[in-house]
């Protein structure tokens, strides 16, 4: 089965900083990657590419990328955020996304 999506996001990704992203994802999408290159892990976020977006932070210690996506209309912008959480992390990553985003 085929489909055909806009947004594509992934943990587990295990991939590498070594490893050219045109070998892993379509030229159809702009790939934002989080690598995790000790240990398993990783993400990344795929966006089409006709839909205007940019990656606006990146934690390294939490392994989380967020995306800014701009919407049909000018005046609606989403953020889209991938986060790869290992089990012995606890509430951690959520504390720090909660920091970096301003919520409660």
């Amino acid at each position: 089965m085929t489909h055909n999506v806009d947004v594509v996001i992934v943990n587990e990704s295990w991939l590498r900083e070594e490893i050219c992203k045109t070998k892993v994802f379509s030229a159809d999408f702009t790939t934002f990657r989080g690598d995790q290159c000790t240990h398993g892990g990783g993400l990344f976020i795929c966006i089409k590419n006709y839909i205007a977006c940019a990656e606006v932070w990146v934690d390294k210690d939490f392994k989380m990328n967020a995306v800014e996506v701009q919407g049909m209309e000018p005046k609606y912008m989403s953020e889209i955020t991938g986060i790869y959480s290992a089990p012995y992390e606890d509430m951690q990553v959520i504390e720090r996304l909660v920091a970096r985003t301003g919520y409660s």
